[in-house]
């Protein structure tokens, strides 16, 4: 108790300016509950050092003689105003707990003793929180959530451990941030271990979400090159039919167009084609694939050998285009879905390995 206080107190005013109103939702305006003790404690710990009372929760201040006599006829102003400021107090704590806590303090004598109860019951389970978060914190991958979603979650669990009394540092969170990243942003990895200085969250982020356009982006442009495999079935009996159904062959324009049904039906309405006869290469009614002649120039121009199929050994179609296929921007499409494919620009394909046979091709006509 100060000196001002005591003076007030022996002046015998029932009304001394020393004694603090409070309560619990204008000075503790956070709950407490099971889990946030360490940030309820903070909360309090500051109010009162601002209201210089902290003494009475942590035991300072202790409560003066009840009585100023032996007899216990003469009441102690002292302890009346310690004991109506003390029961002020322990309203306000009792006030800003939940009700799942507020039965471990209800019993309480004091607020030094609701402070005491408090801190043996809660504190453990803070710790634990404490170790939730951290774990949180070291595990929690971006997946499909974007950047500034993705480090915002992560502040928030370092605020959050802030608030708790185990502060992360900004080079702790960078290191958690992009040890959880895909292996896309790998190259922004390594060139940040290269740096002297300590990166800050809000740089690391401008960082990332640059890059993260940038990917975005190059999948965009990516995806308008991607060769697709147009995979048709026939039955049997087609063998015998209508051969013009199969998809992923030359038109007229010289690129890769989908099949265009109706081939026999047109053929047949026409006096030129020579008992079904069918060029799939000029789309021609009067003569067939193997025998052209437009084809094999293509072909020898081209350096392309012709490959008979052979039914023991199933082959894969490999199409090949002519012109250049480096300034061409128009989409090509390969026959049968086949599992390898051949191009002169690899940025139209997905994955790459290198070519290590003969300087020629061989292409497996479907007759």
């Amino acid at each position: 108790m100060t000196t001002s206080a005591s003076a007030s107190v022996d002046s015998g005013s029932p009304t001394s300016p020393d004694l603090v109103r409070m309560s619990a939702s204008k000075h503790f305006p956070i709950k407490l509950t099971k889990t946030n003790f360490l940030v309820w404690r903070r909360q309090v710990q500051s109010t009162l050092i601002g209201l210089n009372l902290l003494g009475y929760v942590d035991g300072s201040v202790k409560a003066p003689r009840p009585f100023l006599d032996s007899a216990h006829t003469q009441t102690n102003p002292a302890y009346t105003l310690w004991y109506r400021q003390d029961a002020i107090l322990l309203s306000a704590i009792l006030g800003s707990c939940t009700d799942v806590v507020q039965s471990i303090v209800s019993l309480a004598d004091s607020s030094a003793d609701a402070w005491s109860r408090l801190a043996r019951s809660l504190a453990s389970m803070s710790r634990g929180r404490i170790i939730s978060l951290k774990a949180k914190l070291a595990k929690n991958p971006c997946g499909n959530r974007t950047i500034a979603a993705f480090v915002a979650d992560m502040t928030e669990i370092a605020g959050e451990l802030a608030l708790a009394d185990s502060p992360v540092s900004d080079e702790d969170l960078a290191v958690h941030i992009m040890s959880q990243l895909g292996d896309e942003y790998s190259t922004i990895y390594q060139s940040l271990r290269g740096r002297n200085d300590c990166v800050s969250i809000e740089e690391l982020t401008t960082i990332l979400e640059d890059y993260e356009r940038h990917l975005r982006e190059h999948a965009s442009a990516t995806a308008d090159l991607v060769p697709t495999a147009n995979h048709t079935q026939r039955a049997r009996s087609d063998r015998h039919g209508d051969r013009g159904d199969r998809g992923g062959m030359f038109n007229r324009a010289g690129g890769f167009g989908q099949s265009r049904g109706g081939h026999h039906a047109r053929g047949s309405s026409l006096g030129g084609n020579r008992g079904g006869l069918y060029c799939r290469f000029c789309d021609l009614p009067s003569h067939d694939t193997r025998f052209c002649r437009k084809l094999q120039r293509f072909l020898r121009e081209n350096n392309v050998t012709i490959t008979p199929p052979n039914t023991n050994n199933p082959t894969a179609h490999v199409t090949v285009s002519n012109g250049d296929l480096g300034q061409s921007n128009a989409q090509w499409i390969v026959d049968s879905g086949a599992s390898h494919h051949v191009a002169t620009d690899p940025n139209s394909l997905n994955t790459l390995m290198e070519y290590e046979g003969p300087d020629e091709i061989r292409l497996v006509m479907p007759y």
